[in-house]
């Protein structure tokens, strides 16, 4: 290398590393550089590894010495010229002659270019650009010791080239770094979530150039607005809501950032308005893999967000995370806290007073601590209507005391005994706005939960669309019990007085009761004494009645018969009135039961000069109910209605309808209701409330035991119905009967029996007879074997053990009630090796009031028949369990 070049090469090298800009000393070096070969023309080109544009403090692409920038621009000549002069490798290259060189470029052929001399610049492995040298119209190639000086420059340019990248990298990361700690500074200093959340979107602001940023908290379901900042500062609210379908929602659930370059080709914005453009991203908020919030960071026009924007977006959005959860704890935390308190604070209010009205309001003072509202109000249920007790910042026409009817959602939180809550009230048609409530839009009703269930409702009203959440319908249940506890401590304090004037009279109520459970026990030993000897009455009535007779005797079998039927029906009366009896529900029409009644009082109605008018419907729909008993209660109420008219005037007007009516539209539930009504003396006022009161009558002495009604009541009560009298004195009362029209079932068909002219003996089969009364064990026995049965007896269970022990039978025929070992501790044992008893099993019971009877029998399905009963209907059972 020669002298001079040594010289020039150390005040060039010097040069290098001591600027701070390259760009402004790079021409310098490049004609010094060419001077110090002698060359003519020079340039540095400087390219990225994708062949993209590389610019390092300001440098353009090509630095030009004694040539045009152009003639490197057209053509593709600087990208050529690294190609073909081995960009890629570290060693100079030196070309002389260069027109003949196999890769010359036209463009520098053109020039006159003879020699070329050209080094690559080389960074952390890399050539990342060329530094070329030219002879111009002189015959001479550069020697070797150009070379080894172009090379030594363009190394040490690569160098400094490389160090000060580095410390331009250093600074931005020490800048980010000050940056990010004054942002996490400014976010730990504040629990509060306004405050932080305003903090996160200034650092936003500050760290990467934006127009607009957002902030949208997320619960895991909805995305609520949280903060938003613009050039003039914070925003009240959101740009545009999010879209279920939109970017923040899906960064939301997806947990995974979304970068949009540009929102008019960007397929999550191919719905927006027109005037929407720009670039934005959304980042997710995410603590321990749950999102907490996504944030949004826009710009208005389309300026993509680079890999480091990203970068120290994405930083910021951990920190902002943790944040915004940290605030969110508090927040959790002093919210309980007050709640605690202002549950203490209205637990006390309880303590402290009986009061109802001053109670209800301290807590609705309460209340407006942990759950804001515009109005309040507290509402009990009386007469199927809502009085408003107690209420806070109610519009004036909604005064206190007015009632309201029950509508849907009243009835929607008694049946599941939860808040019910609607967002926009004022669009809601469950919602009945009473009084001027079109304020109202978050809403939430609270049922107000007795002992014995729902007593009324706690609403709560707010101006703002979803104020309420189920958390916040959990808290307010809780004050919901406190205002119930209140309502039930005042009404048990307003109460105590009159329970206390009650208590004598409640007292000979249970003994009275007491008086009915002895009369009931008595019933049930009665009506089995008696079943039995009617049962024989009838039978062997049966039996004569097969035989031939004379007309008289005939005709005295048959009143015979009836009269047996008659005490029966007495039975089964007083099995009713002592409530033992089970109902047996079947498919009926009201109308039909109604006619057949009053066919069978025809005579007493005309003999005592009664009119009878009806007005029934005749197109009623069939209910599930006891016929028997339901025509009792008709029966009961029609006698008490004639004997009135005929003592007071010797007849009168007895009036009969029915009608189908709606009881709840929405459930289509109905139910029929019967009037029986008379002209007659009607009630006086202060009997009327005991007209259902067991032995009560109006009836003079003898004639009347005053069970009757207390019989109505209760066999209406066990269909789930009501029954309820109007009467006015002078003139004239009326009973209403209302039952529920029931669904039909799946029943076998009752079946009526008559007698027969004689017994066909057509029965096939081995019987045992199992009955302690002798009686009714001969006449069964006798009907059995007029039948061509072949029969044998047993008077208690153990004797009919040793006789099926030894012989099998067809069917087993078996008084329930026996001395020494009852009917059903017989089938007991027959089963208790885990084997079937042998043959079939038929109960004849005259013990169908007890409860423990029946239900042993229905739980085995065994088929019972019930004393007393007509001699057909015994065949009939027994030939089917034969079949």
């Amino acid at each position: 290398m020669a002298r001079n070049q040594s010289k020039i090469l150390y005040e060039l090298l010097s040069t290098v590393f001591r600027t701070q800009n390259l760009s402004e000393i790079l021409p310098s070096v490049v004609s010094a550089a060419a001077e110090a070969v002698g060359a003519q023309g020079g340039a540095m080109i400087l390219s990225s590894q994708n062949g993209g544009e590389l610019t390092v403090n300001g440098v353009g692409t090509v630095i030009t010495y004694g040539l045009s920038q152009d003639t490197f621009h057209a053509k593709g000549l600087a990208t050529e010229l690294m190609v073909s002069l081995g960009l890629q490798e570290e060693n100079p290259v030196n070309i002389g002659e260069y027109n003949r060189y196999v890769f010359a470029h036209s463009a520098l052929v053109d020039l006159g270019v003879t020699a070329v001399l050209a080094s690559p610049l080389v960074v952390a492995g890399q050539s990342v650009g060329l530094f070329l040298l030219l002879r111009i119209s002189e015959q001479r190639p550069f020697s070797k010791r150009d070379g080894q000086f172009v090379q030594l420059l363009a190394t040490a340019i690569a160098a400094r080239m490389e160090n000060l990248r580095l410390r331009q990298l250093d600074r931005e990361v020490r800048d980010e770094a000050e940056a990010v700690q004054r942002t996490s500074s400014t976010l730990t200093a504040s629990l509060e979530l306004p405050t932080v959340l305003d903090s996160i979107l200034a650092s936003a602001h500050e760290l990467v150039p934006a127009d607009l940023a957002h902030i949208f908290l997320y619960d895991g379901k909805t995305l609520s607005f949280g903060a938003a900042s613009g050039e003039k500062g914070r925003w009240d609210k959101p740009y545009a809501e999010p879209r279920r379908n939109g970017m923040t929602y899906r960064v939301a659930e997806t947990g995974k950032p979304i970068v949009v370059e540009d929102i008019r080709t960007h397929p999550l914005y191919k719905n927006s308005p027109k005037k929407w453009n720009g670039s934005i991203v959304g980042l997710p908020l995410e603590v321990k893999q749950r999102i907490v919030g996504v944030m949004n960071i826009s710009r208005f026009e389309t300026q993509p967000f680079t890999d480091e924007e990203l970068r120290i977006l994405k930083m910021l959005a951990d920190q902002a995370a943790i944040a915004v959860e940290n605030a969110r704890l508090y927040e959790a935390e002093r919210t309980q806290r007050r709640q605690i308190e202002a549950m203490q604070s209205s637990l006390a209010s309880l303590s402290q007073s009986l009061d109802l009205y001053e109670v209800l309001d301290r807590l609705l003072t309460e209340l407006r601590m942990v759950i804001p509202y515009d109005s309040a109000s507290v509402m009990l249920l009386e007469d199927n209507c809502l009085r408003v007790v107690a209420g806070r910042d109610l519009p004036g026409d909604a005064a206190m005391g007015k009632t309201y009817p029950v509508m849907e959602v009243e009835r929607e939180i008694e049946r599941s005994g939860r808040p019910f809550i609607l967002v926009d009230a004022s669009a809601d048609d469950r919602f009945h706005g009473w009084g001027n409530t079109k304020y109202v839009k978050g809403w939430m009703s609270v049922p107000l939960l007795g002992s014995a269930g729902m007593i009324g409702c706690l609403t709560i009203d707010s101006r703002k669309l979803g104020a309420y959440s189920d958390e916040e319908a959990d808290l307010a249940m809780s004050f919901a019990h406190q205002a119930a506890i209140a309502v039930e401590n005042a009404q048990l304090h307003q109460n105590v007085k009159d329970q206390l004037e009650a208590l004598k009279t409640s007292q000979d109520k249970l003994v009275q009761s007491e008086k009915m459970a002895a009369i009931g026990k008595l019933v049930a030993g009665v009506a089995h004494e008696l079943n039995n000897p009617l049962t024989a009455i009838i039978g062997i009535a049966q039996l004569l009645q097969t035989g031939k007779l004379g007309r008289d005797v005939e005709q005295d079998l048959e009143k015979l018969v009836a009269e047996a039927h008659r005490a029966g029906k007495i039975v089964r009366s007083l099995l009713d009135f002592s409530r033992q009896q089970r109902p047996e529900r079947h498919p009926v029409d009201i109308d039909d039961i109604l006619n057949s009644t009053l066919k069978i009082l025809a005579y007493e109605l005309q003999s005592r000069n009664v009119e009878c008018r009806l007005d029934l419907a005749g197109d009623l729909p069939a209910t599930m109910a006891d016929a028997n008993q339901l025509q009792q209660v008709f029966v009961n109420l029609i006698n008490n209605a004639y004997e009135a008219m005929f003592e007071a005037s010797g007849g009168g007007l007895l009036a009969v309808s029915s009608e189908l009516i709606q009881i709840d539209r929405a459930n289509a539930e109905t139910s029929i209701r019967i009037c029986i009504g008379d002209n007659g003396p009607g009630i006086s006022a202060e009997l009327q409330t005991q007209i259902f009161d067991p032995f009560f009558t109006t009836k003079s002495l003898g004639k009347g035991t005053g069970l009757g009604l207390s019989v109505c009541h209760g066999i209406i009560g066990e269909h789930d119905g009501q029954i309820w009298m109007e009467s006015t004195p002078g003139k004239g009362t009326r009973f209403y009967v209302q039952i529920p029209v029931v669904s039909l079932q799946d029943t076998d068909t009752e079946k009526t029996n008559s007698p027969e002219a004689g017994i066909e003996k057509n029965g096939i089969g081995s019987l045992l007879v199992v009955e302690d009364d002798e009686v009714v064990r001969a006449m069964i026995v006798r009907v059995l074997e007029q039948a061509g049965y072949q029969v044998e007896t047993g008077t208690d269970g153990l004797n009919a053990l040793e006789k099926i022990a030894a012989t099998g039978y067809d069917l087993i025929i078996c008084d329930v009630r026996m001395p020494r070992l009852s009917g059903i501790d017989l089938y007991k044992r027959l089963t208790s090796a885990g084997s079937q008893p042998p043959g079939r099993f038929l109960f004849i019971t005259g013990d169908t009031v007890s409860a423990e009877t029946i239900g042993f029998i229905e739980s085995n399905r065994i088929p019972y028949l019930g004393k007393p009963f007509e001699i057909q209907e015994l065949l009939d059972a027994v030939n089917q369990e034969l079949k």
